[in-house]
């Protein structure tokens, strides 16, 4: 287990990372990690578990980090909205579009670097995206 600590005006703590975020790449290792944080601030809102994640909500994390573990697009990765291949189910992808609406912008506030360095990621994506269509 890893720890992050955020950098937070609201809550200064450490978040402990689960044991299987170790098994994606090292390039998508931060992905990985904005998706958890982003996960736990929707499930401690939504779903108030004592700590960590709900059972759905780790379900959700497995298989969202089973995905980028096995991502075939590792060395030129754009963000997954605008991928050509989409590895999600309908239903997770739907799930995490929730989560990321829920938790986006309480990332600023909670989380401001990591929510920075997330938007700057997915702009690029989208701006390399459009050159390369051109």
């Amino acid at each position: 287990m890893r720890h992050i600590l955020p950098v937070t005006f609201a809550v200064e703590r450490f978040i402990t990372l689960p044991s299987y975020i170790d098994d994606v790449p090292a390039k998508l290792q931060r992905e990985a990690e904005t998706l958890y944080v982003m996960t736990r601030i929707y499930c401690s809102a939504k779903h108030s578990p004592d700590s960590g994640l709900c059972d759905t909500c780790d379900g959700l994390m497995k298989y969202a980090v089973g995905k980028l573990a096995r991502c075939p697009l590792i060395n030129d990765k754009p963000d997954c909205k605008s991928c050509t291949i989409h590895c999600y189910r309908a239903t997770h992808r739907e799930q995490v579009c929730t989560i990321m609406r829920y938790a986006g912008p309480r990332m600023l506030v909670l989380h401001p670097v990591r929510a920075l360095r997330h938007l700057m990621k997915t702009r690029r994506s989208r701006k390399g995206d459009a050159e390369r269509a051109e």
